[in-house]
């Protein structure tokens, strides 16, 4: 049941969920100009858009609560949060931000355009962007500074993973719904201080595993998501793990339906080696084992079915 549950939300998220979402949410926060002439008091207002953000997020599986919330007029309309967490209904991994801040934008009404801009806070972590949709198109950028994924709760949200890692870096990206062979953007994200804690991930027992650094540099144009880059670790230093990524993915209204194309290449430290479970995986993984000592994959097919195969020079 489970099972069919999470199928159900992944097809609504990856049937534009998400962009309906983001419509409709600026679409309330501009009616916040409307409360604010007939003067709703502060608490109905935020009953209402909380309510407003859990009808837009439920079928995506997710609640958001909040500890409270306020207008302000300053130096123009905005809405703030504070101590905001997004749970997902499912296994109840939650993302949590100190504040939230979302003001619409006045001017692209004029043309028809709907959205604003938002900055998510925690600690010294920020999330900042902006958001405009106009019927099926949206134009969205995203700024992330700082951020440390472990602390917000977003690794273990979104992989299923205990650990955390320090970002940096921007998301851009602009299309129209579903046809994703008009999607145009890019990914590039700088991380640093990566670390999986203790665990047991696929029936193994992974030890805590430190990487100093990573890069991830994804364009995405014509119908597909191309790897420019993509590296964790650096062989030879004292990266317990280092892994390159290269090729492209064909994207498909159905993201695990996507046509994938690419090649993995991974190494481990002699240290980590060491460590028992990871003996016995070096061993299981004789069949894609270079003479370098290092493991090279390549995944083709779609992602939902895509299994590793060697890519032996």
């Amino acid at each position: 049941m489970a099972a069919e549950t999470e199928m159900m939300v992944t097809e609504e998220l990856e049937a534009g969920g998400w962009l309906r979402a983001i419509g409709l949410t600026f679409l309330f926060f501009i009616s916040l100009i409307v409360f604010t002439a007939v003067k709703v008091p502060q608490s109905k207002i935020h009953g209402w858009i909380v309510g407003t953000l859990n009808q837009q997020m439920a079928p995506l599986g997710m609640q958001v609560t909040t500890d409270e919330g306020h207008l302000s007029l300053g130096l123009g309309l905005k809405y703030e949060m504070t101590g905001v967490r997004i749970t997902k209904m499912l296994n109840q991994k939650t993302i949590k931000f100190t504040r939230l801040e979302v003001a619409p934008s006045i001017l692209p009404l004029l043309s028809g355009k709907l959205g604003g801009t938002f900055r998510l806070e925690e600690s010294a972590g920020v999330v900042s962007g902006k958001v405009l949709t106009h019927g099926e198109e949206f134009d969205a950028t995203l700024n992330i500074e700082n951020v440390n994924l472990g602390r917000m709760g977003i690794l273990p949200f979104l992989a299923d993973v205990e650990g955390t890692a320090d970002v940096k870096g921007t998301v851009e990206i602009n299309g129209v719904g579903p046809q994703t062979s008009s999607y145009a953007g890019k990914i590039e994200l700088n991380l640093a201080k990566i670390v999986v804690d203790n665990q047991k991930l696929g029936g193994f027992e992974i030890p805590r595993t430190s990487i100093a650094d990573g890069v991830v540099n994804i364009a995405i144009g014509g119908g597909k998501a191309t790897v420019n880059s993509f590296r964790l670790g650096k062989a030879g230093g004292t990266d317990d793990l280092n892994a390159t990524l290269s090729g492209d993915v064909k994207l498909m209204k159905m993201l695990d339906a996507s046509d994938a194309n690419l090649k993995l290449k991974v190494g481990f430290s002699d240290r980590y080696k060491q460590e028992k479970t990871i003996s016995v995986l070096d061993s299981l993984l004789g069949m894609f084992k270079l003479a370098d000592g290092t493991f090279a994959m390549k995944f083709m097919g779609p992602l939902y079915a895509a299994q590793p195969s060697p890519d032996h020079p």
